[in-house]
């Protein structure tokens, strides 16, 4: 059993929203014990996002909420265009039997 933060966000600007350094962004997430990440892009506007971040159990899902909240107010402190505003939250158990790839 895995769970999911599903997070619909907007930003100014995505391609300076956008954090270049992979590998620096992937050693922060798995350090909050994330362990999945996907972002997905509207086709309408391009600086509407949906952002999907997994993890193993509920108490890690909820102790990075708690993270997040924070880092999302701090990071535009340290990194400019980093700003976004977080429109909707939804906190999921994935329901592994209904989950494929086809």
């Amino acid at each position: 059993m895995t769970y999911s933060l599903i997070q619909r966000v907007q930003v100014k600007n995505f391609d300076t929203w956008l954090n270049p350094d992979l590998e620096g962004f992937a050693q922060m997430m798995r350090g909050q014990g994330v362990i999945a990440v996907s972002l997905h892009r509207g086709l309408e506007d391009r600086n509407s996002l949906a952002i999907r971040v997994q993890f193993a159990d509920e108490a890690t899902l909820h102790a990075f909420v708690a993270w997040y909240k924070v880092m999302i107010v701090e990071w535009p402190k340290q990194f400019p265009g980093a700003e976004q505003q977080a429109l909707e939250w939804f906190l999921s158990e994935d329901v592994d039997s209904h989950t494929m790839t086809l």
